[in-house]
Formats: C-alpha cells, structure tokens, sequence
C-alpha cells in the first residue's frame, strides 16, 4: 500500500542517518578509549534504528484486515483502508444489509383466467428450485396457504431476470418488472408502481407474451438500520 511504501522509504532514509550519527558518536568517544567509543557507537544503533517504523505500519494493516474478516468485511486491496477515510458514499445491498432478508408474500394478482391460488402455486413450484430470497417467501406462502404444488421440469436461471421452467407440460417463467418494459408487455402497470413504491419486490408471471400474475413481497428493516444510516449521514457519507 501506500502508507507501506512511505514508511520503507522513511526507514531507508533513517537507516542512513543512524549510521552516521553512530559512526559520529565512535568518533567523539573515541578519547575515552575504544571500548567505551565502541559501546556508544551500538547503543546509538539500537536507539535509532528504524525498524519499529518498518514493521508497525504492515502490522497496523495486518490487524486491521483480520478484524475485518472476523466481522464478515472482506478486504480485498489494503489500500482501501487508506482511502476510507476519504469516503463520501457508500454503496450497499439492501437485502440482508439493511433490511432482515426474510421476504413474506404481501398480496398476489392475477390478469388471467388463473386464480391467485394457481398464480401462488405455479410460481412456488419453478422457485422450489431456487434457494434466492424471494423464492423462499413465494414457496413459505405457498404452504401456508396450504396449496398443492406441481412439480416442475427444465428449470433454469434466466440472469438478472428470474426463472424459466415446465409445469404440467406448460412453459412459463418468472420475471421482473424490468424484463416486461424491455420486451414492452402489457400488465398493471399503475398497481405495480404503486406496491413498487410501498417497498416491495415484485415477480411476475408469464406464459409466452402474457403475463398471468404478479406477487408482491415485503422484507423488513433491521431495527439498526436507521441509526446506521444516520450515522453515516453525520459523518458526512451519502448511503447509496
């Protein structure tokens, strides 16, 4: 790092002036026999050493990057905790960082002749297959509510978008809100927007061109989310 290499070119400069003013001292002592000049000479040596220097700065950082680790921050350029300081945003993940990461099923709506049950129970079965937060509060309301779930084949990860996969020879997937503006497809748009902005995630559910439904899920904050924030905002750092 920076601080690292500073500090070993300090530690050079320091070297040299030590063994100068150690060679200085045999020389002054030098009236008082040879031993006595000999004795000043190390013990100035040993004073002035630099190697404290050299070693407190890699080990400061050393210790600081196992603290790190042990409270689950991954460093991966040491030099990062140099320009920290100097830090005025802070981009986060929101899911699992500021709020709990546990996504409950707010509501279900359904734009076809499916019902929300079916709507619920087609969407469990593809995210069975899917250990992602909001898989997991689609599946936990699909058993509360007590529904039977088909099984689902070919299941597959759409990146950045959802899941795609078969259910009773029917292929459908589930996607976001962003897929459906990119591929212009019809849907409530006004009722999305408007659970979007309440604070939830939303999937949707499409076979071919149509959507069928769309689930609303709402995680909750961390009880210190908010003194976090706040407390970065007073340092003077723009959460992201």
């Amino acid at each position: 790092s920076k601080a690292e290499g500073m500090a070993d070119k300090v530690a050079g400069w320091l070297f040299y002036a030590a063994l100068a003013v150690g060679i200085l001292a045999f020389i002054l002592w030098m009236p008082s026999g040879l031993a006595t000049a000999f004795e000043r000479m190390v013990t100035v040596f040993i004073i002035a050493c630099p190697h404290a220097l050299g070693l407190a700065i890699p080990l400061v950082i050393a210790r600081s990057t196992s603290i790190g680790a042990t409270n689950g921050l991954l460093i991966r350029n040491r030099q990062a905790l140099e320009t920290a300081k100097r830090a005025k945003y802070m981009l986060m993940d929101k899911t699992g960082t500021l709020t709990e990461g546990k996504f409950t099923v707010a509501t279900t709506l359904h734009f076809a002749d499916q019902s929300q049950e079916e709507i619920l129970a087609t969407m469990a079965a593809l995210e069975s297959h899917s250990e992602h937060p909001l898989a997991t509060g689609i599946k936990a309301a699909a058993i509360e509510q007590k529904l039977t779930v088909p099984a689902a084949e070919n299941v597959q990860v759409m990146k950045g978008v959802g899941l795609s996969g078969t259910v009773d020879g029917i292929h459908y997937e589930i996607v976001n809100a962003r897929y459906l503006q990119d591929h212009q497809l019809t849907y409530d748009k006004t009722q999305a927007d408007q659970w979007a902005a309440a604070g939830n995630s939303l999937a949707f559910l499409l076979k071919g061109q149509h959507v069928l439904g769309m689930v609303a899920e709402g995680d909750q904050l961390k009880s210190s989310s908010k003194a976090f924030v706040a407390e970065l905002k007073q340092q003077g750092i723009t959460p992201v």
